[in-house]
């Protein structure tokens, strides 16, 4: 049977004077936190820009879902997540009668 994190902290807290339990506690948060923070910087951070006759239409900037193993990857994935969008304008603008045979521009891909 496994113990409960909280059930372990109150059997150490019954067994250690105030100022003890409180440096523990508190380096038990500082540990958590500096995790948190290490698996949100190991995200790389997706961003592009989609122009139309000069004029921004669509953009995005986020964390990217998953961690990558190279900037190369990151920029690979970046890359495919525009080619999403960029599918879904130029379905739309066929659609109203303006179709888009122009190449996809990426800057720093690889």
């Amino acid at each position: 049977m496994k113990a409960k994190s909280d059930d372990v902290m109150r059997s150490i807290q019954s067994r250690l004077d105030g100022s003890m339990f409180e440096k523990l506690v508190s380096a038990r948060k500082k540990y958590e936190k500096e995790r948190r923070d290490a698996e949100n910087f190991r995200h790389s951070t997706t961003g592009w820009v989609v122009l139309f006759g000069g004029a921004v239409v669509a953009w995005r900037s986020r964390k990217q879902h998953s961690i990558s193993m190279s900037s190369t990857e990151a920029e690979i994935i970046a890359a495919s997540d525009c080619a999403l969008e960029l599918v879904y304008l130029r379905g739309l603008l066929t659609e109203m009668g303006f179709p888009q045979d122009k190449p996809i521009h990426c800057s720093a891909c690889g």
